[in-house]
């Protein structure tokens, strides 16, 4: 995936607010052929150029979007928070056609009155019936949608000696940072195929290298997450979707909870954002990973003999 310089801000995009609940026939979705396609896509940074608000367009939202001139149509799952959320503003700000889904509907429909054009939809990833109303909007509304980013995930601190552990977290954990992951690839996949070019990004963890033992769930999802990507990679070799896996280090966010939104030694989200986005301008993603300087040494930990020094600084005795 390369990435256009330059970024521009949005000017006069359409107004609007979307926050869809829909009941849908679950029939007739194209699959489609891949024929003869390039592999990859690149996620432009230059505005869309028209302003739709003067075009005429329809008065329903969803409709009007859907018929906007954009780069590219991207897909964030969790992108009501965090990482997923400046993502989705970053390239929304840069001309593409974005949709974002998560739980809240309160804070997508905040969203969506902050920043008219963009697209929220509610999703429950382990309600099939949710994911599958996503789905005929997407394949219905997006036809042309060529990026995924499957972001959604969620983290919990396990004290697995404490005499009363369960697996009621661990269990919400590998439902939505590995199921979740899984049934959003299998929705969209289909689509993606279809496509000239097109991307799909899973948000992983430097820690799937090497864990956090306080986090012992989380940082299991994330490794299986890796090894999944590899094997994905390897067998879309010949389709034309390039699969990326995005592998972020502590970053200012609510995923712990709130403490680590505002924790100093956390990356702060846009500082994070921005060094990804570049590297994506780059083409600096080797295998597939997206992984800042500071966190090669935990990468390759096992490879430079260096695993069983770095796992005791991260979690002394």
């Amino acid at each position: 995936m390369r990435l256009q310089s330059a970024p521009q801000p949005r000017n006069g995009a359409a107004a609007g607010v979307i926050v869809i609940q829909r009941a849908h026939s679950r029939e007739g979705l194209s699959r489609g052929n891949p024929g003869d396609r390039r592999h990859g896509t690149a996620l432009p940074f230059a505005p869309a150029g028209a302003d739709a608000s003067r075009r005429g367009l329809s008065q329903d939202p969803l409709e009007r979007h859907s018929h906007e001139p954009h780069r590219h149509t991207i897909l964030i799952t969790g992108g009501s928070r965090g990482i997923g959320r400046a993502l989705a503003e970053a390239l929304h700000d840069r001309g593409n056609q974005v949709i974002i889904t998560g739980r809240d509907r309160a804070l997508l429909q905040a969203i969506g009155e902050q920043r008219p054009g963009l697209v929220a939809l509610p999703l429950e990833l382990g309600d099939p019936a949710s994911l599958a109303d996503l789905a005929e909007i997407v394949h219905a509304r997006f036809p042309g949608l060529n990026v995924l980013i499957a972001n959604a995930g969620i983290s919990r601190p396990e004290n697995l000696a404490s005499g009363h552990w369960d697996d009621f977290d661990a269990e919400a954990i590998i439902d939505t940072n590995i199921l979740g992951v899984l049934r959003t690839v299998a929705t969209f996949l289909p689509l993606l195929t279809q496509q000239r070019s097109a991307t799909l990004m899973a948000t992983g963890s430097a820690l799937a290298f090497l864990p956090l033992a306080s986090f012992p769930t989380y940082c299991a999802s994330k490794a299986f997450l890796h090894s999944w990507l590899v094997s994905l990679r390897h067998q879309l070799r010949h389709l034309p979707v390039e699969v990326l896996e995005l592998s972020p280090p502590y970053v200012q966010t609510g995923l712990t909870g709130e403490a680590q939104a505002t924790d100093p030694r956390a990356m702060p989200v846009q500082e994070y954002v921005q060094q990804v986005l570049l590297k994506l301008e780059r083409g600096d993603h080797p295998r597939g990973e997206l992984l800042l300087e500071p966190d090669q040494a935990r990468r390759w930990a096992e490879r430079d003999g260096t695993y069983d020094t770095l796992f005791a600084l991260m979690n002394p005795a």
